[in-house]
């Protein structure tokens, strides 16, 4: 036993003394970096180097390609720096050149102070990140490094001896613990079949995700100093491509893969996900904003799963900084909607929309629709949605991420935008007139909270659309809606949602359940059930009235009810329910009800003739919970009177027949509705008007 024993130490010391060496250069990535002396040095497993201080230190004499002062058009610059153990906080020592709003405020985002001196010594506990800069001869760009590495100086040997069982240490700060391959659960990682186009090859995520991330910097001077190499681009959609492609490609089995090649790819994921770890212990955030920081959410996640890390799990879930929960919120009705919150004011929410001039896609103020000026188009279309998608398919693939991440604003809200678009029904709220600039510094004169914006009687609130014949709301046309412009997700990634969108689904929707009429009256039966938002997919409901299978209404949104008006009084219905998915797959039919309609309340016609069309306010006005409402009519006419509610929905018709001149008085019973504004409609040949009344128990 001994003896054996022995055999181990040997091989063991033979192991480190083959994965150790002595030098006094290292190169990799296309840099290199030149010491005073000989130190020993090694590898990690994702291919970073790290240095061994003997004690005193490790002492780089240069690094290249070396940090200088070029000149650009008139002025000098500092190119191709380099900082010891980053922050997120503050400014950069990588490039002092401008970044993209630098042009006009004038402002630099570079401290030549943050960068030691040459020849450095490096002690143990210490990164050093260096970069290659990008685009020589601009002045200001968006994007100003082309790629980056680290080198990691060590206090002692790594704890196998050589580093190639660990992950580098985090390059941010100083806390550098040691990540070990082993406890990567390779089981779990998920093996699906290749779709077509598959342009992304297991080679082409090491080409990306090799070389550090370099994603630590907060705000617009992390945009910029992302490696472009690298990460792909500044821009937050731009980079969520590139990283979602390669964690989608590592779950993907294809022909001829090289299993070596996939591990490689793997560690070099979980890398990112750890150094990302560590930016947020440190307090980086990807906050909402429009569209800059999508994409950060799948990383984490996935190294959270992927190595059973306990405290990343956590962090995540109790997390807020993540750009996929920051924009999205429950609105009145419960579902997700789209918008930020950054800057948002009422009245810079309604600038936006009588203006269009402003892209950010604010939240809506009042919690009914999706934000900004168009909703579905502009950042919410393109910059969010899309990369968004990408991200919604890994984690169908690799459901155990939900464990760490389960934000169902961002998962409802996938599905919701790829099966439908745009929500922007039900909205009882009055829309925007298209003003100019000078008109809207005058929008009193334009109906500004008074037909239309704030309701300067009910602070919070805002003035309701009195006119529900051309559409309710502020966008009734762009209602399930979207644009087609798919700029931030790759065809690799739409081929995978459309291959695995249903991954692990039941066949077909459930059976809608808990169907009843929570409101009945002569002309009208309001219905609402169980909403099916657990079957992923579904889209809609095909309501049936009676056993002849007559569909009576198709909600296209997942809204689980309905208004079905017009009915007969002193009727006996039948009704049910079915929900139906993209595919166009129906569900069961649900349960069946029995409904009876109210008997009449009566039409009172008084003898006089009038001059003129006309309808007056409800009496009493507020109400409870029967009132009256009186119209006349100058000639003879087809007239219908109905009323609707506060989302625009018809739920009775009082009157609809032909009738003489004369004055009419008719009663409402709003017996079973719940208290609230709801809007009556009188139409007589081709005139009508609408007024609102208010029901209050």
């Amino acid at each position: 036993m001994k003896k054996n024993l022995l055999l181990i130490l040997i091989f063991c010391s033979l192991e480190i003394s083959i994965a150790q060496t002595q030098t006094d250069s290292i190169s990799y990535f296309g840099f290199t970096f030149y010491f005073l002396q000989n130190y020993t040095v090694g590898q990690f497993a994702n291919g970073d180097y790290w240095a061994l201080d003997p004690g005193s230190g490790v002492i780089i004499d240069s690094i290249t390609p070396s940090m200088q002062r070029i000149q650009i058009g008139d002025s000098l610059r500092w190119v191709h720096g380099w900082e010891v153990n980053p922050v997120f906080e503050g400014k950069q020592g990588f490039d002092e050149r401008g970044g993209w709003r630098s042009a006009t405020s004038g402002k630099s985002e570079f401290d030549i102070n943050l960068v030691p001196a040459l020849p450095y010594t490096a002690k143990g506990g210490e990164s050093i990140l260096k970069c290659l800069s990008y685009n020589l001869g601009n002045l200001y760009d968006r994007t100003l490094i082309k790629r980056a590495v680290v080198l990691t100086i060590l206090s002692s040997l790594p704890p196998d001896g050589t580093g190639e069982g660990y992950f580098r240490p985090p390059y941010v700060g100083t806390n550098k613990p040691f990540y070990k391959i082993e406890d990567i659960h390779f089981e779990l990682l998920p093996q699906v079949d290749p779709v077509s186009p598959m342009p992304v090859t297991l080679d082409s995520v090491i080409k990306w995700m090799q070389p550090v991330q370099a994603d630590h910097k907060a705000g617009l001077i992390g945009n910029q100093i992302r490696p472009v190499d690298n990460i792909g681009s500044d821009y937050g959609p731009s980079v969520a491509k590139r990283s979602t492609d390669s964690y989608l490609r590592v779950m993907v089995k294809a022909p001829g893969d090289n299993e070596e090649k996939r591990r490689l790819a793997l560690i070099c994921l979980l890398q990112k996900g750890l150094d990302m770890y560590h930016y947020m212990l440190y307090g980086q955030t990807w906050p909402g904003g429009n569209g800059h920081e999508p994409g950060h959410v799948l990383p984490v996640s996935f190294t959270a799963i992927m190595m059973n890390h306990d405290g990343l799990k956590t962090f995540i879930r109790d997390s807020i900084t993540f750009h996929e929960s920051q924009l999205l919120k429950k609105n009145i009705y419960g579902k997700s909607v789209y918008g930020t919150t950054e800057y948002l004011t009422e009245e810079k929410y309604w600038n936006t929309l009588a203006i269009q001039g402003d892209n950010s896609s604010y939240l809506d103020p009042y919690s009914y629709i999706d934000g900004g000026y168009m909703p579905g188009w502009n950042y919410q279309g393109d910059c969010v949605s899309s990369p968004w998608l990408a991200e919604a398919i890994a984690f169908k693939l690799f459901p155990q991420m939900k464990d760490a991440y389960n934000d169902s604003n961002f998962f409802d809200y996938t599905d919701r935008w790829y099966a439908v678009g745009a929500l922007t029904q039900p909205d009882p709220i009055a829309p925007a007139p298209l003003l100019t600039k000078e008109q809207w510094n005058n929008r009193t004169e334009y109906g500004y909270g008074v037909t239309w914006g704030p309701d300067p009687a009910h602070p919070g609130k805002a003035i309701l659309d009195q006119e529900p014949s051309d559409g309710l709301g502020r966008f009734p046309n762009l209602h399930a809606k979207k644009t087609n412009i798919q700029v931030y997700i790759t065809r690799f990634q739409k081929a995978m949602w459309d291959a695995y969108r249903g991954y692990g689904d039941e066949q077909f929707p459930t059976k809608p359940t808990g169907l009843q009429a929570d409101e009945i009256g002569e002309r009208y039966v309001k219905l609402n059930w169980n909403s099916s938002s657990d079957d992923i997919g579904v889209i809609g409901y095909y309501v049936y009235r009676d056993s002849s299978g007559v569909c009576v209404d198709t909600l296209i949104t997942v809204v689980n009810e309905c208004a079905d008006a017009p009915v007969s009084p002193s009727t006996t219905y039948e009704y049910r329910v079915a929900a139906f998915d993209l595919a166009g797959k129906i569900s069961e039919l649900s349960d069946t009800i029995t409904v009876k309609t109210k008997s009449p309340s009566g039409l009172r016609q008084e003898t006089a003739h009038p001059r003129q069309f006309n309808l007056y306010q409800n009496y009493p006005n507020p109400f409870n919970p029967n009132t009256q409402i009186k119209y006349e009519l100058p000639e003879r006419a087809n007239v219908r009177l109905t009323v609707y509610n506060i989302v625009g929905q018809e739920i009775a018709v009082l009157v609809n027949e032909q009738q003489n001149s004369g004055t009419y008085t008719i009663g409402f019973d709003a017996n079973k509705f719940s208290s609230g504004v709801y809007f009556y409609k009188l139409e007589a040949g081709n005139k009508a008007s609408v007024k609102s009344m208010i029901l209050l128990k």
